[in-house]
């Protein structure tokens, strides 16, 4: 057996403190402390923010696997070996390309007598989807709110050549300052189903020639350009400082699209927008949904430095199996393990997301694994890597499944430790689930009559949404449930921290969750349907 890193071994004691769990205790009351201790752990500072590919994310899978390994799981890929079960068992590498923007700088030539401005990538702002390196200088041109939706006649486009040009443009979407305003009427639907993100808005830029874009936050427009600009805004517990994320794509794959996207932090924004030559009373008209002509707007020219590293890295799922009597059929529990790591000196823990998560896998595995009696089928709990850079880590695993219709569910925990500001009750849980499995959804308010203080829940159809894992399976034609508590404040910001999570809702989620999988046990072999819906 391999022996553990001290780091490792260390934690394992820890854990193995804690009083064991009997039957004559109210078991999840009797688990939290265990569950706080294994959480504090996955958002230590010691495993750095678990980042795919970085050392703390090494740590982070070491960690799992050896709580797999003294769970009694049986590794679930086997090698064949006669030699006893070691760690690395437990993990599932492949290999993915590493994009990282490793310097960068922006410098604009302001139009009508601006004075120039340079800005550094650092805390100021972010690039996204930089496959290549470029250097040179290019006219930036303003592109409203870059979307076009010839359904209802809507193009940001019209008028303008961005071919060979950076394009500025607006998250957000016109007309949403006035909705009674006949644009928002028209743009509505678009701007509820969410059609055009920041991503598919560079996606449309490529597509049109453009350079790169800029893209700037629509808090901007929305609170007003003078009242932001007075105000010292930036904190690290909000989305203002942007973090440099590397783009992970497999070996055997192309980019969606070519151009890089560049995100400025809100102060940086308004320094670029006013070095631009605009106004605030131009932000308004946008954004009350009144046409402007775009195309006497000139910005002036951007000088674009991005130097890229590019690179071919192994990173792990961690996966471990417990058998069952029918070992031809399988549920699958899973969490993603990693997080966004550190940038620069600050830490990005991921208490909530997604340590809440991979700690409500590993409590249920200890729970499966020493009921004494063996499951129906089998239960494999795998811990997914690279979730925050596209799914990737489970996108591999389901890609590797021989018959997906041997699946009977895939069940997926992601954030369920604190709760959206507005629930303020913090008692509404989200379960999602396919338009076709109605059995899925019965079992959810079934299972959730049995709590206490049951939730309400808040149960929704994962057709056309990859927000988690749970997209991997479904593509595959896999029953899923997906456990979420709410986007939280602190999301994807540095306080995301132990301190914050709410046992008391976390413990009655994985109680849903492990009578959940108890139903679909008791059941008989559930129809697999390999059309997606």
């Amino acid at each position: 057996m391999k022996i553990l890193s001290p780091f490792v071994a260390s934690l394992l004691l820890l854990l193995l403190l804690i009083p064991a769990v009997t039957q004559a205790q109210t078991r999840y009351d009797s688990l939290v402390p265990a569950m706080s201790a294994t959480l504090k752990l996955l958002a230590s500072p010691d495993f750095e923010g678990r980042e795919a590919g970085s050392k703390g994310g090494n740590l982070a899978a070491e960690y799992i696997a050896s709580r797999m390994m003294q769970a009694g799981l049986k590794p679930y890929i086997q090698t064949g070996k006669n030699a006893g079960i070691q760690l690395f068992d437990y993990y599932q590498p492949f290999q993915v390309m590493r994009y990282s923007v490793v310097k960068s700088s922006l410098e604009i030539s302001g139009s009508k007598g601006m004075s120039e401005y340079k800005i550094q990538a650092e805390n100021n702002y972010s690039v996204e989807d930089a496959f290549e390196s470029i250097s040179g200088s290019y006219p930036l041109v303003f592109a409203g709110y870059g979307i076009q939706v010839p359904s209802i006649g809507y193009n940001s486009y019209s008028g303008i050549d961005v071919k060979g040009k950076i394009v500025l443009l607006m998250e957000g979407y016109p007309g949403a300052g006035d909705t009674l305003s006949e644009t928002w009427k028209m743009i509505r639907k678009t701007a509820e189903d969410d059609s055009f993100d920041i991503e598919k808005r560079c996606k449309l830029a490529d597509s049109l020639g453009a350079i790169a874009i800029i893209g700037l936050q629509e808090k901007l427009w929305k609170e007003g350009l003078r009242d932001v600009y007075s105000e010292s805004i930036l904190s690290i517990c909000h989305e203002n400082i942007p973090y440099q994320d590397a783009e992970f794509i497999f070996p055997d794959r192309k980019p969606e699209h070519d151009i890089p996207c560049i995100l400025p932090g809100l102060n940086q924004g308004i320094s670029i927008f006013r070095a631009s030559g605009f106004n605030s009373a131009l932000l308004k008209d946008l954004y009350m949904g009144s046409n402007i002509k775009l195309s006497d707007l000139k910005p002036g020219k951007i000088n674009l430095n991005l130097w890229v590293k590019e690179e071919k890295i192994t990173i792990n799922n961690v996966v471990g199996v417990l058998k069952g009597t029918d070992s031809t059929h399988t549920l699958i529990v899973g969490a993603h393990y990693d997080h966004l790591g550190k940038r620069g000196d600050l830490t990005y823990y991921g208490s909530d997301d997604n340590a809440s998560g991979t700690t409500g896998l590993l409590t249920l595995m200890d729970l499966f694994s020493k009921s004494g009696s063996k499951p129906a089928v089998n239960i494999v709990f795998g811990s997914w890597t690279a979730e925050e850079k596209g799914l990737i880590g489970s996108e591999y695993f389901a890609s590797k499944l021989s018959n997906p219709s041997e699946i009977k569910l895939y069940l997926n925990m992601d954030m369920i430790s604190r709760s959206a500001p507005e629930d303020t009750a913090a008692r509404i849980i989200s379960v999602g689930t396919r338009t076709s499995d109605q059995y899925l959804r019965d079992l959810a308010n079934k299972t959730n009559t049995t709590l206490t203080h049951p939730f309400t829940l808040d149960l929704w159809d994962v057709t056309g949404h990859s927000g988690s894992d749970y997209a991997s399976f479904r593509d595959k034609g896999i029953p899923v449930m997906t456990f979420f508590s709410g986007f939280q404040s602190e999301y994807h910001t540095p306080c995301d921290v132990p301190s914050k999570a709410d046992f008391s809702k976390m413990k009655d989620i994985l109680r849903m969750v492990e009578g959940c999988v108890e139903g679909v046990l008791k059941q008989k072999i559930l129809p697999y349907n390999s059309i997606v819906d």
